[in-house]
């Protein structure tokens, strides 16, 4: 009998040490949430309030056995890894992560998609408008979500975090700098990218052994570091004794590698004018 309560009294305490508290949660998780929110503009208080409830302070048995903290379900769009769990229903698809760090950045990518987008004219530092957001947007089927989040929140003081974010949040950058390829020499450019990492600007003045060409353009951002973009401009050229501007437009790729100070940008482009003549173009620039 008393091997009994004593096998007892350590399977309890086992269990309870086992399970993660939600001052742990927040001291193992913030700094996800901060990069997050630096990333793609979501209060970090938000997700981490998302991610205590639907995790249960990542002690549920979906974010413990398959690293999805935020209760993202399958849904036709996902080609990953899958589990089932009961739910509203018995047995739903459950997205699958190999680590928490995917769950926490498909969260913002999930977040990204058309019915959350009016979420992010809510200013950064209101986290009661997101909480009321997400209820209405139908993150979730429990009618006091909104309060729910809000009340995580406040009782752990999450939105210093928001701050933290705020303050270290890349936001939205104009740099300048000189570049040097093929078939330009020289590249005087100037770059801008808006502060949720979406778009960038571009503008240049390139030199070659025969034209100088002026260009501008704008570039999707897939990542924050690459771009898929087009560029369009003029080049000035000497012809027959004769100085012409010939029209010219491309197709641009971008690549951003960064430096302490500066940023190193590659960029790939095909070039045409409006004879259809067809030029490779490379640059390597140290803009800061």
């Amino acid at each position: 009998m008393v091997y009994r309560i004593v096998a007892v009294f350590l399977f309890f305490s086992f269990y309870s040490t086992a399970q993660m508290s939600r001052e742990q949660y927040i001291e193992k998780y913030n700094s996800l949430a901060i990069s997050q929110m630096s990333s793609n503009g979501i209060p970090a208080s938000i997700i981490l309030a998302q991610a205590i409830l639907e995790s249960q302070n990542g002690n549920s048995d979906l974010a413990s056995k398959s690293n999805n903290h935020f209760g993202i379900k399958c849904h036709s769009s996902w080609n990953g890894d899958k589990v089932f769990h009961d739910d509203d229903e018995k047995q739903e698809c459950f997205r699958k992560y190999d680590k928490v760090k995917e769950s926490y950045y498909d969260h913002s990518v999930f977040l990204k998609g058309r019915r959350y987008q009016f979420l992010y004219d809510i200013p950064i530092d209101n986290y009661k408008g997101w909480a009321k957001g997400l209820k209405k947007a139908g993150y979730a089927t429990n009618p006091k979500y909104a309060s729910l989040l809000i009340r995580i929140i406040e009782d752990n003081n999450l939105s210093i975090y928001d701050k933290q974010g705020v303050e270290n949040q890349d936001s939205s950058y104009f740099v300048s700098g000189f570049g040097y390829g093929w078939p330009y020499l020289l590249r005087q450019q100037l770059l801008y990218v808006n502060h949720r990492k979406e778009f960038l600007l571009n503008g240049s003045v390139s030199a070659s052994l025969d034209n100088i060409t002026a260009q501008v353009g704008m570039g999707k951002l897939f990542t924050e570091n690459i771009s898929l973009g087009v560029n369009i401009g003029a080049a000035l050229l000497k012809k027959d004794n004769q100085l012409l501007i010939d029209p010219i437009f491309g197709i641009n790729s971008k690549f951003v590698l960064e430096t302490k100070n500066k940023k190193i940008v590659i960029d790939l482009m095909l070039q045409s004018n409006l004879e259809f003549d067809l030029t490779p173009v490379i640059s390597i620039g140290l803009l800061h």
